[in-house]
């Protein structure tokens, strides 16, 4: 690190990063990731390109693949050379909003799922208006993350920091858990699909993972805790994002959860069948 002050290390073990500073023992499983993502890239090219499995929802994941392969080069990298502010703020920027990107497509799919499945007689209008209020509250999880870490400086106190950071986390743990707790509800409520709110279940349940070690580990006063280790790091978040991205990406999200799309022209067609076989027959003129 440019600087071994005593005073600087006092100040970043304050800022308690997520992951613990890059050291020498980080370059092997930087490596490792850096390898995973950059094996999704050619997935996420395959989506895009492929017109039955293009769609929308695929941003945030492709954005998730970018961000967390710069993360893990960065830390490769920083874990092997000296490093200065703001490679430090760099990192915690790529570390802290990476994993919102993450959620984002999840909340999505879950109203495709209801709509999917539910007539639109029967759709629930709260499920719109929730995933939207849940999309705001991940914006704001975005902004204070960015925010808090811009102001990361050796001149400025990590009360402040941290406590955006801290905000960041609690946001993004709370829209994970009512993700999943609403997928769970309209599952048993609508009685969707089983296999679509297994999906939604698996990625729900890997990423609340995720956001509770983020938030034991923010709230975390002891350098030296198990929770702060930087094993507890890439077990408890690398590992289970990778566990929550593959599947995203291996699916077809059109094909598995068509939305509001696909049954709104099956529909349509069912109306048209309908009115076909209700028009009255008309009787061929006598002459």
């Amino acid at each position: 690190m440019s600087s071994s002050t005593e005073q600087t290390e006092a100040y970043l073990n304050e800022l308690n990063f997520t992951g613990g500073f890059p050291i020498s023992s980080d370059l092997a499983p930087s490596i490792i990731f850096a390898i995973v993502y950059a094996a999704l890239i050619p997935v996420v090219t395959y989506r895009w390109f492929r017109r039955e499995s293009r769609t929308l929802l695929l941003i945030r994941p492709t954005l998730f693949v970018s961000t967390r392969l710069a993360t893990w080069i960065m830390r490769g990298i920083m874990a092997k050379t000296s490093y200065g502010q703001n490679e430090l703020i760099g990192e915690l920027v790529l570390v802290s909003i990476g994993f919102l990107f993450l959620i984002s497509p999840i909340i999505e799919l879950w109203k495709r799922h209801v709509l999917s499945e539910v007539s639109m007689a029967d759709r629930p209008r709260w499920v719109a208006t929730l995933t939207k209020i849940c999309q705001l509250v991940l914006l704001a999880a975005v902004i204070t993350a960015v925010v808090g870490a811009s102001m990361m400086s050796y001149d400025t106190s990590t009360t402040t920091i941290n406590a955006l950071r801290r905000v960041s986390y609690i946001l993004s743990m709370v829209v994970v858990v009512i993700t999943l707790l609403g997928v769970v509800y309209t599952h048993f409520h609508f009685t969707l699909n089983t296999r679509g709110t297994a999906f939604l279940v698996w990625v729900c349940a890997v990423c609340t993972i995720c956001s509770v070690y983020r938030i034991v580990q923010i709230f975390s006063t002891n350098p030296d805790s198990a929770v702060r280790s930087h094993a507890a790091f890439y077990v408890l978040q690398a590992a289970m994002e990778v566990l929550a991205v593959v599947p995203l990406l291996a699916i077809n999200m059109n094909a598995m959860f068509p939305g509001e799309n696909d049954h709104s022209e099956h529909s349509s067609v069912q109306d048209v069948e309908n009115q076909y076989k209700e028009a009255p027959t008309q009787e061929a003129p006598r002459y």
